[in-house]
């Protein structure tokens, strides 16, 4: 039975000279360029300007927060922090879905 390779590891003959922890930082600041390139393209409406503002406040939190998480003094603290960055990522969903659902335009 073949067993299924995770997406999220690089594969065992693959050199890197980044750390997991350092690609996922890295692809968290991508993240936040994303998502603040396409609030500047949201309406200037009341609805645009407040999907805008809480899409700002989601899509660019997660990379601070997991360079924090990176740096916790336990276990227990990383699981903490880390959890603080689930629910933003939530919202970032909901902001998503607003823009899918014609909601807002962008």
């Amino acid at each position: 039975m073949k067993k299924d390779k995770d997406p999220l590891q690089p594969a065992p003959d693959e050199e890197s000279s980044q750390s997991f922890a350092d690609k996922l930082e890295e692809r968290l600041i991508n993240f936040a360029v994303r998502i603040i390139k396409l609030a500047a393209r949201l309406p200037k409406t009341p609805a645009g300007r407040h999907v805008s503002g809480q899409i700002l406040r989601a899509g660019t939190s997660p990379a601070p927060n997991y360079g924090e998480a990176r740096g916790a003094e336990s276990r227990p603290d990383f699981v903490h922090k880390i959890s603080c960055i689930e629910g933003t990522e939530r919202d970032v969903r909901l902001a998503s879905h607003y823009r899918t659902q014609r909601v807002v335009k962008a």
